[in-house]
């Protein structure tokens, strides 16, 4: 009788090991699905991110970093004649015209509104509410809840409005939403207000 007994529970030995194995694989999927998920949600990474791979074309020499007699940063330098010129050369002695730097006037935008029927904040009724994230939602609103008053003033960069619709933008920015000018009219504004470091 006890051979008996012994011969019964072999099997159960052997299906109890493939009952914990199984559950073991499952909380090890469980985990990977959890671990892509906050990855995807808050955009860190559980690892460390990799180096792009560079592309190299047999036959063909891989050009250097940095070409000889440059640095990384740039020099404000003076000419002979007086006239200033920046250059990436290691000093302004040995800067020649391949290494002088063009600065190019920062475009400023011109000074009329934008068109009232494309904003998305002087439309109407429920045009207004639109359908950002959660966390966007309030700031972004409030935003587009401006652009009227903004539209009606003379002067909009100079208003106690501008600064408080520039605040709402970035306030929804970061919180991980991104602006668009399609979504608010005056976004050139509040680029015009952070320049001017108001």
């Amino acid at each position: 009788m006890r051979r008996n007994t012994e011969a019964r529970r072999a099997p159960r030995r052997g299906h109890g090991a493939g009952i914990w194995l199984g559950a073991l694989l499952a909380l090890l999927a469980v985990l990977c699905v959890g671990a892509l998920l906050w990855q995807d949600l808050t955009g860190e990474t559980l690892w460390p991110p990799t180096a792009p791979v560079e592309q190299v074309v047999p036959g063909r020499p891989a050009a250097p970093a940095e070409p000889h007699g440059s640095s990384a940063r740039i020099l404000a330098c003076e000419a002979d004649d007086g006239t200033p010129f920046y250059t990436n050369a290691a000093s302004c002695e040995a800067a020649d015209l391949d290494q002088r730097v063009t600065v190019v006037p920062a475009q400023t935008s011109p000074d009329r509104k934008p068109d009232a029927s494309r904003c998305l904040g002087a439309q109407p009724g429920g045009v207004r509410a639109q359908g950002f994230l959660g966390a966007c939602f309030e700031p972004f609103n409030a935003a587009l809840e401006l652009e009227p008053a903004l539209l009606k003033s003379a002067d909009p960069a100079s208003t106690a409005t501008a600064q408080r619709y520039c605040d709402l933008i970035t306030r929804g920015v970061q919180a991980g939403c991104m602006a668009t000018s399609a979504q608010f009219c005056f976004l050139s504004l509040c680029q015009q207000l952070r320049e001017s470091g108001r």
